[in-house]
């Protein structure tokens, strides 16, 4: 599903903190590219529709253990 967060000064630490967890690798870009930020309401509403009519599926990466952890 869609996530949108209106871009407003009270959302201004999650966008930080968002950014801050991809940075440090704690959370791929694609994901956080999955949250959306909005200029207004309108605008949240035209993106959740346009979220709903064609959705992006986030797979997540497996990656090997190295070989010591095996």
């Amino acid at each position: 599903k869609p996530v949108v967060v209106l871009d407003d000064p009270l959302w201004a630490p999650l966008r930080a903190q968002v950014d801050l967890m991809v940075a440090r690798g704690f959370v791929r870009r694609e994901a956080a590219d999955a949250l959306q930020w909005a200029a207004s309401v309108a605008e949240a509403f035209d993106l959740l529709e346009a979220g709903l009519a064609s959705p992006t599926r986030i797979v997540p990466v497996i990656e090997e253990a190295p070989e010591g952890d095996r």
